[in-house]
This record gives C-alpha cells, structure tokens and sequence, in this order.
C-alpha cells in the first residue's frame, strides 16, 4: 500500500526543538572545553617563535661580529630606530654595528637587522636591570658577563622559558636559569 507525503505517519521533515536545545549545549560544552587549550596552544606558539626569532638574530651579530671583525651591539628596541633604555625585549630588538666603540646607535652607524614582535604579543621578555644590550667584539665573544632573557606569560598558562648568552658567545635556550636557577618572571 502506497502513502502520499500527507498521510505517512512516520515521516520526519526536521529537528524538533528539544533536539536542537540537546545539540547546542553539547556544543557549547566542546567549545568551552576548546578554547583554553587553543589559548594554551597560542601563547606556546608565541614562545617559541619568539625564541627561535631571538635565537637566529643573536647568532647573525655574533657571526657578523666575526665575518667583519667589528664590535656588533645587539639591544631592545621599541620600534626599530633606538636602543631602548629599559631591560624590556617584549617589542623586539636591533642588531648595529658599532663603528664609533661608544655602545650608542649613532646617526652614521647602519642597522644590520631588526627583529620587531607583532603589537598584540602577550609574552613578556626581559634581561636583568645591569645588562641591557650585549656587545659582540671581533672574536664573537661578548663584553661583560652572561645573559639571560626571560620568555614569560603574564598570565602563567605556560611555563617560562629563557636563553641564555655565556661569557665566551655560546647562546642556548633552557628551562632553567643560568646557574640551573629557577627563571625570574616579573609581571
């Protein structure tokens, strides 16, 4: 027996409202459950660019350092143009060449490279207050003694993370302070 569209009883034309309610909350849920890991899974993102950023640009002023035998500074900077005066990292850094041997980013002295963080970056990178710039000489090691920028997140969702210059150019990044020392986040 054949059944037209009007009179079959057991045809389902969509969802009903108790369904669609049950649907939503299970997505909610998920959502929920997604975001912070998808929060986590940003800021680690943003970590470890910013290392290896950090990373590659430490190695291009020590080697060129090297290759043209001349004191190479490497520094914070705010926007590109200065060496800022603070121990804060968090907006990028600056890379010159030190022609003058005064430590200071003079008008004749060309930047060799700039590695400049996107505005919204949330991590906080600094170095202790007495180190604010690190001066590779023409035999790649560094003036002074070692350094070490903390990759921090203000808001602890990961772990912090720092690298560390030693007093002979070697640069590495660690879990751990120098000196196997705990890494100092300040907020």
């Amino acid at each position: 027996m054949r059944y037209s569209s009007l009179t079959c009883p057991y045809r389902n034309d969509g969802l009903t409202l108790i369904e669609m309610i049950v649907a939503l909350a299970v997505l909610t849920i998920l959502i929920a459950l997604g975001v912070p890991s998808l929060s986590t899974l940003s800021i680690r993102n943003e970590q470890s660019t910013s290392l290896n950023g950090f990373l590659t640009h430490f190695y291009l002023a020590r080697s060129q350092a090297i290759q043209h035998e001349q004191r190479i500074i490497i520094c914070p900077t705010s926007g590109g143009e200065h060496c800022r005066q603070e121990a804060i990292w968090s907006d990028g850094l600056i890379i010159f060449e030190d022609s003058q041997r005064d430590g200071v980013l003079g008008p004749d002295e060309p930047i060799l490279a700039k590695y400049l963080l996107p505005e919204h970056a949330e991590l906080t990178i600094r170095s202790s207050e007495h180190r604010k710039r690190v001066v590779y000489h023409g035999d790649g090691r560094p003036s002074g003694y070692n350094l070490t920028l903390s990759f921090c997140d203000p808001k602890e969702r990961i772990k912090p993370k720092a690298l560390i210059v030693n007093n002979v150019g070697r640069i590495r990044i660690s879990e751990r302070g120098a000196g196997d020392a705990p890494i100092k986040c300040d907020h």
